[in-house]
């Protein structure tokens, strides 16, 4: 038997035949998945109790229109300013306190006080109805109806068909190999 072959089959015997080896051959790409996943799902993870967040609107254009989900709820305090409510923020048993400018239409940025720092979804969700709530404020403003535009608004489903050289059409998904890939590459 040749050098290599005896090397080879030496180190075969001592790091392959090991329980250690095949345990982390199986559990390896497992635990690398967890590590990408786990952080993911983390912040997508939040609890169910209910969350009350004053609205300091400087604009007043904002005041009962924010809608509220099973555990967002909107308060929007008279007279009030985001200094006191930021004062007074764990007395009155607020989860934050949202201060929405007066020049809102120009600024484009809310401040969201907090002591704990907000979860993504609830981010999202205020981002999310003051942009669609300022936008129909525009169309307003430039007298576009709405439901025009809504109308005018056309999804495009684009599908992919790969063309062989002996001249037949495949239809392929480039969603799904994209997923496929990223499947293989945490598996390898």
């Amino acid at each position: 038997m040749s050098k290599t072959g005896i090397i080879i089959q030496r180190e075969y015997s001592t790091r392959v035949k090991k329980k250690s080896f095949i345990i982390m051959t199986i559990i390896g790409p497992i635990l690398m998945a967890a590590l990408f996943i786990a952080p993911a799902w983390m912040a997508t993870l939040e609890d169910q109790e209910i969350k009350t967040i004053a609205v300091v609107d400087s604009s007043y254009l904002f005041k009962n229109v924010l809608p509220e989900t099973e555990t967002i709820k909107f308060v929007y305090p008279e007279n009030s300013s985001v200094q006191k409510e930021e004062a007074s923020l764990v007395e009155k048993g607020y989860y934050a306190v949202l201060f929405i400018p007066q020049n809102i239409m120009n600024s484009v940025r809310v401040e969201l006080s907090s002591p704990k720092q907000p979860s993504l979804p609830i981010k999202m969700h205020i981002k999310n109805c003051i942009s669609r709530e300022l936008e129909v404020l525009k169309l307003a403003e430039q007298k576009i109806d709405p439901e025009l535009l809504e109308k005018i608004k056309t999804d495009i489903n684009i599908s992919t068909i790969k063309l062989e050289t002996d001249g037949t059409k495949i239809q392929t998904s480039t969603e799904l190999n994209t997923i496929v890939s990223i499947i293989s590459s945490i598996l390898i």
